[in-house]
């Protein structure tokens, strides 16, 4: 059971990266911006370190509110 969650949370967070990727970083070809930008969410094509960056600002976020273990897996309601 246990292996079949973390397979799924991995899946989860692939996919989560993959969004922002084709979100954030990619110009479509139609738009000839990104999706975020011609929705006025962003007003610059972001990089894949701005990914990154944002993604261990929240982690470290998380893990000083008590929500997070060491490898950044969500801590249960009874503290792990």
């Amino acid at each position: 059971m246990v292996h079949k969650t973390a397979a799924r949370a991995t899946r989860a967070k692939q996919s989560a990266l993959h969004y922002m990727h084709y979100n954030f970083c990619r110009i479509h070809k139609t738009l000839r911006v990104t999706p975020t930008m011609a929705a006025g969410v962003t007003d610059h094509l972001w990089e894949i370190g701005d990914i990154v960056r944002i993604t261990n600002e929240h982690q470290a976020s998380q893990k000083a509110k008590g929500g997070l273990d060491a490898q950044g897996a969500r801590l249960s309601a009874e503290g792990g």
